[in-house]
């Protein structure tokens, strides 16, 4: 997973350093998001579940122990139920993504990118970000 932007805390000003989306993060949110990791034996490994029990044992993973990953499809099929609108603006050097949430707060995600093709291609990224911070606030 690439870097991306930080912001700090309650000033929306850009920080200099870049944040890495790490693994850690990532299954965090899945879990936030109803995904169950279920950990198993030697034999069998941990397996990922849906929020419906089924397993996750589809192409993007190739088995059942991956997260889902962090794009599009995946972001707004399982993460986005209490969003009311969502603002995506691309520059040449990031994408910014702000989103509403049902409880009537915003939220932004900022991902760096080196062109405006490859801010299109951290729209994920971003819009993760967002999600991740509703799901802080939410704890």
């Amino acid at each position: 997973m690439s870097e991306v932007l930080a912001r700090t805390k309650g000033t929306g000003e850009m920080m200099d350093k870049q944040e890495e989306i790490t693994q850690e993060r990532i299954k965090r949110f899945w879990e936030w998001c109803g995904f169950k990791c279920i950990e198993g034996d030697y034999h069998h490994g941990r397996e990922w579940r849906y929020p419906n029990g089924e397993p996750c044992y589809v192409s993007w993973a190739g088995s059942f122990t991956d997260t889902p990953p962090i794009d599009l499809n995946s972001l707004f099929k399982h993460a986005t139920d209490d969003i009311t609108e969502i603002n995506i603006m691309y520059s040449s050097n990031c994408v910014s993504i702000d989103i509403e949430h049902k409880n009537g707060n915003f939220y932004e995600g900022h991902a760096n990118a080196e062109s405006s093709k490859e801010a299109k291609e951290k729209t994920a990224e971003a819009l993760f970000l967002a999600l991740e911070k509703v799901m802080e606030e939410g704890k």
